[in-house]
């Protein structure tokens, strides 16, 4: 299996936590939290309408939190149970999470889609794969 696609569920926990998810909540449901979240908000992106730079865009972004949120999961660990920390902890994730989005060219609901589609269609993981190979 492929380094990137062992990383999904990586990086649906980092969509999680980016949309307000607890970090109680990243650690048990990641799978149903990414999903749940994209439902409520999709326009209607298909894959096709996916091309190599939003790819690369969606990786670069990925990677950038993957590493944010090992960041806050660390700080928010080290709240100790202070629920006012770690919810200004949490404020914090979200806006810095959907400015590193931002900052790779995607709207955060155009990251969040993408990671949606690539979950649910074998050809645009393949795809993916193949920016990743590039990069």
């Amino acid at each position: 299996m492929n380094v990137y696609t062992r990383n999904i569920a990586s990086l649906m926990c980092a969509a999680g936590l980016m949309f307000g998810a607890s970090a109680t909540a990243l650690a048990d449901e990641h799978d149903n939290l990414y999903l749940d979240e994209v439902a409520d908000k999709a326009e209607e992106l298909t894959a096709d309408d996916v091309k190599s730079d939003h790819l690369e865009a969606f990786l670069k972004s990925s990677r950038e939190l993957t590493e944010a949120r090992k960041d806050y999961t660390g700080k928010m660990m080290e709240a100790d149970g202070d629920e006012n920390k770690i919810a200004e902890l949490m404020e914090e994730a979200r806006e810095e999470m959907a400015s590193i989005v931002e900052e790779n060219d995607l709207s955060v609901t155009e990251y969040k889609e993408i990671g949606y589609l690539i979950k649910d269609d074998d050809d645009l993981m393949d795809e993916l794969n193949k920016v990743a190979a590039s990069m």
